[in-house]
């Protein structure tokens, strides 16, 4: 998991020690009904920092959440594979010593003949190799 900072913001990876430091600040969310799973694990996370997070924004879209952070509407925990692909103002500091991890998922039908499904597939597979590397 990753904190998601305007790039402006005073926090950064030389001065942030955990997440209470942030307990003043407004949260964009995730939406509990997008996954009420994922959301159960971003709760945990503010418990074990003892504070209730202040919700600014709630949204389905990663690329929402970013430009909200991006904008100073609030700040955000996101999962790390979320950090790939954004060219935006923001910053993002790894949230190292905590348990709660994310799970993605990608469904398709095996009867799929689109050559579209094949070359996707190998993509994810690709990103996959290099970020547990």
């Amino acid at each position: 998991m990753l904190v998601l900072l305007p790039k402006s913001h005073k926090i950064n990876e030389n001065n942030f020690k955990d997440l209470s430091q942030l307990k003043e600040e407004l949260f964009i969310f995730f939406d509990a009904s997008y996954s009420e799973s994922y959301h159960e694990k971003m709760m945990q996370i503010y418990d074990a920092s003892e504070f209730t997070p202040q919700v600014s924004h709630y949204t389905v879209n990663a690329g929402s959440i970013f430009r909200l952070v991006e904008n100073n509407f609030g700040v955000s925990i996101v999962p790390t594979s979320l950090k790939l692909g954004y060219d935006m103002d923001i910053k993002f500091i790894e949230l190292k010593n905590i348990p709660q991890r994310t799970t993605l998922k990608i469904v398709w039908n095996n009867m799929n003949t689109n050559p579209i499904l094949v070359n996707f597939l190998k993509v994810v597979d690709g990103f996959i190799s290099n970020f547990r590397q």
